[in-house]
Order: C-alpha cells, then sequence, then structure tokens
C-alpha cells in the first residue's frame, strides 16, 4: 500500500468534477476532510506523526463507509466495499435493466428472499418446508397474489414452489452474495430488527 504523502493527499476539484453519480452520504462521511498540509519547518518526527494520523483517519473513514453499505468485517471486507462503490459508478459493474413494466419480484427482493430461505433452513428446516412458512407470512404471501406470481413461470400450483423458483433465480445473480453479506453485518452488529423491518418495507416498496 502506498503510504506516501502525495497518496493521502485528497482528490483535486476537478478530480471530483469528473465523477457526475455521487453517493449520497451522511454523518460523519458527509463531512469533508480538513486540509492535507506539511509543515515547512517540520522535523522527521513531526512529519511522521502527521502521515500517521492521516493513516489512521483514512482507515477509520473506511470502516465507516464499510457500515454504511451493511459490510461485515472479515476477510474480503474491503473487496466488497470496492464492488459495492463499483456499482454505483461505473457502468461495466452494472446490470442493463430490460425496458418495459417494472417487476415486483426484482433482484433485491428475490435475494432477500433467499436468504429469509436460508435463514430457515439453517435452523435444520428443509427448503421445501421453509417456503411453505414463507409462503403464508407477508410480505411473500402478498408476492403469490394477482400478478405477482404468474403461474405459467412455475411448473406446480403450489406457492412454495413459485418461491423455491425465485430462491433459484436468486442465486445466480450478482447481487445475491452482496445482500447475503447485508444481513450477516445485521447478525454481527446485532440488529436483525433492523433486517426484519427492512424485509417487511419490501411489500410496501412493491404496492
Amino acid at each position: 500500500m502506498d503510504t506516501s504523502a502525495a497518496s493521502l493527499m485528497p482528490y483535486s476539484r476537478k478530480e471530483m468534477e469528473v465523477t457526475q453519480m455521487k453517493p449520497k452520504y451522511s454523518g460523519a462521511l458527509n463531512k469533508p476532510m480538513r486540509p492535507r498540509k506539511l509543515g515547512l519547518l517540520s522535523n522527521e518526527d513531526e512529519t511522521q506523526k502527521v502521515i500517521s494520523d492521516w493513516i489512521a483517519e483514512d482507515r477509520q473513514n473506511i470502516l465507516t463507509l464499510c457500515e454504511h453499505y451493511k459490510i461485515p468485517p472479515g476477510d474480503g471486507q474491503f473487496y466488497q466495499l470496492a464492488l459495492a462503490l463499483a456499482r454505483e459508478i461505473v457502468p461495466c459493474f452494472k446490470e442493463k435493466l430490460k425496458e418495459g413494466k417494472p417487476k415486483k419480484w426484482d433482484d433485491y427482493t428475490q435475494c432477500v428472499l433467499a436468504v429469509e430461505i436460508e435463514r430457515l433452513t439453517e435452523q435444520g428446516i428443509t427448503q421445501k418446508d421453509a417456503t411453505k412458512r414463507l409462503a403464508k407470512i407477508e410480505p411473500w404471501k402478498s408476492f403469490l397474489l394477482g400478478d405477482s406470481w404468474d403461474p405459467a413461470t412455475c411448473k406446480s400450483a403450489d406457492p412454495a414452489d413459485a418461491l423455491k423458483s425465485q430462491y433459484k433465480s436468486a442465486t445466480k445473480l450478482k447481487l445475491y452474495s452482496f445482500t447475503k453479506n447485508a444481513f450477516k453485518y445485521h447478525e454481527v452488529t446485532n440488529t436483525i430488527n433492523e433486517w426484519n423491518q427492512e424485509v417487511l418495507a419490501i411489500k410496501k416498496k412493491n404496492t
């Protein structure tokens, strides 16, 4: 890692203006850093102390950014952060959306369903029983009503099989691993209630 003074300086205004899509942040992430300047009369020890403070500040901001994207600590944490940022601003990391009527079963909804199914199967419940249980509760019960569930796409008339079909589709999506990491973040930080509220909010977003 390059920890020279030059590499730790903030981006210039011209470089910042190149990025047209700017994510919205709050709290500490929304506060510009103080100007980084080395004193002309500073000795070697003083200079090293200033640079060490810059490194510590950068690391703390990166960890705060991981929390913002709900990325749990552990191996691959910073790789997941890089992906999250790339998907916001770099075209090749974004999936091209098909034009037409919006789908209730969007990628995010499918991936959240997959996580909910796996929460049950990790408790020793079979996948079939897990989908049967979820098919009877919100928000999934509502997704199986009306045009949100097309029986023509599912070989069985069993609503639980419709959820199983969505689960299989979710495991093939790029968003799948990121959604699982988001859930793990809530597990690590003991904020499962926030995840549960997000799951129930899916119904409101699609009605």
